[in-house]
């Protein structure tokens, strides 16, 4: 009785005869495709795996979602808080300007001009006299909410905290000696110097007073 293409059977044993031809030993061309020797289930499995390593695992995408939401946590806050500094800082330096302005147009025009702070309602304004009639140079300006004038220390070295207080500008090239402290919504402070031979003026954080 035959059993299989490569043995017989002789007194119960199995005797393989010596035609080799395995599947190992057929030429290149009866093998049309070497998928064909490929298991279905292998190739699928394979197919499987390559797909899964050219992508991203839900855990590996949520933890680059969370590293990102870590780095914007600590970013952003600070953007804003400096974003806010510098805004403070160019009210205080506009005010800066226009004091230098006013020194300037004091000597122009050769006459005496007034820059007018209003501490309650925080804002401020340049006006001259002619002959007891105000005229006023400067639109009426006002601070933001976020920056107050804290108070204005005049030459005679008096603190003055409300009303009304008048920075005198002298068309011979002088201005009265001041110091002017702000503060901001976060309790910080700022000092506004100015320099009364030239008008210039600068800017200190915190609350300083000259000696």
């Amino acid at each position: 009785m035959k059993i299989s293409t490569l043995g017989t059977l002789n007194n119960n044993k199995i005797q393989y005869s010596d035609n080799k031809s395995s599947i190992f030993n057929l030429p290149l061309e009866s093998c049309k495709d070497s998928e064909d020797l490929v298991p279905e289930i292998l190739r699928i499995s394979r197919g499987k795996s390559l797909i899964k390593s050219n992508g991203f695992t839900l855990l590996e995408l949520s933890l680059v979602i969370l590293v990102i939401g870590i780095v914007l946590s600590l970013v952003l806050p600070n953007i804003g808080i400096h974003k806010s500094k510098l805004e403070k800082e160019r009210q205080i330096e506009k005010i800066s300007q226009i004091i230098k302005s006013v020194y300037d147009l004091s000597q122009v025009q050769n006459k005496e001009i007034n820059l007018l702070f209003n501490l309650d309602e925080n804002k401020f304004q340049a006006v001259s006299l002619i002959d007891g009639d105000e005229e006023f140079l400067l639109p009426e300006k006002k601070l933001s909410s976020a920056l107050k004038i804290k108070d204005i220390v005049n030459f005679k070295g008096d603190k003055i905290t409300e009303g009304i207080v008048s920075l005198i500008f002298n068309p011979a090239g002088f201005v009265e000696p001041a110091t002017i402290h702000f503060i901001d919504s976060d309790s910080k402070f700022y000092t506004l110097f100015i320099n009364p031979l030239t008008g210039q003026s600068y800017v200190e954080d915190g609350y300083w007073e000259e000696e």
